[in-house]
């Protein structure tokens, strides 16, 4: 699996929600490819 360096600026009331936020506009504006396979949710906590 290839790695993604993806930095996200998070917003919203709360880390979760402004998580999905951020990847929900990266892929909106094409800096997630369609199809990109992320990292496990306990890795991303890291």
């Amino acid at each position: 699996m290839a790695v993604v360096a993806l930095h996200l600026e998070l917003s919203g009331s709360g880390l979760r929600t402004g998580l999905m936020d951020a990847l929900r506009e990266a892929a909106r504006t094409g800096r997630l490819a369609s199809g990109t396979r992320l990292p496990p949710v306990r890795s991303l906590c890291r």
